[in-house]
């Protein structure tokens, strides 16, 4: 990664690239791949003493989440 001066110079070059690729999509380069997750399920742990941690599990319902609680 390279060094940037400011917040105002990744926006700057943002409005630049929008502006050039308004309606086509921007090219990638021709060694690129990669991946298309698509989570059904996750857990949060929250690390806690005397091992009373607090665990979240996330699952997909449709296009919402379902939440619930799980023991530690």
């Amino acid at each position: 990664s390279k060094q940037v001066a400011d917040k105002q110079v990744l926006k700057t070059l943002k409005k630049q690239a929008e502006k050039r690729f308004e309606n086509k999509p921007a090219p990638c380069p021709k060694h690129w791949g990669g991946y298309e997750l698509k989570i059904q399920t996750i857990e949060f742990w929250i690390d806690e003493k005397h091992r009373l941690h607090d665990r979240f599990l996330f699952e997909r319902a449709g296009k919402l989440w379902k939440a619930s609680r799980l023991f530690p």
